[in-house]
């Protein structure tokens, strides 16, 4: 009966119309394979990346479209991935962007 009542309290509280919040994680992501352009000698070096923990964190907003059932829900990231390039010079390199996905 009672995780009947906390999921009822949770369903009528997703149907607010206006919303906002904060938006957190961890992610684990590899940036991609490194590859170099060809020296003179038409010699080109290529490695694969092991990935490693990185974060994210922004702002979500949900706002109705007047009367219609429809919603658009803006959101603004910073994102942070990191990778490790164990063939290369076994650095850490991270990708730092700011993204703006718009639903």
């Amino acid at each position: 009966m009672i995780l009947v009542m906390v999921l009822l309290s949770i369903s009528s509280y997703s149907q607010i119309v206006n919303s906002f919040g904060i938006k957190a994680g961890i992610n684990y992501n590899a940036n991609g394979d490194l590859k170099t352009t060809p020296d003179f000698n038409g010699l080109q070096y290529s490695t694969s990346s092991r990935g490693r923990a990185g974060y994210h964190f922004g702002l979500w907003a949900k706002k109705e479209i007047a009367s219609l059932p429809l919603y658009i829900q803006p959101e603004i990231l910073y994102t942070q991935t990191k990778s490790t390039y164990i063939d290369f010079d076994r650095s850490d390199y991270a990708l730092n962007k700011l993204e703006y996905p718009y639903y």
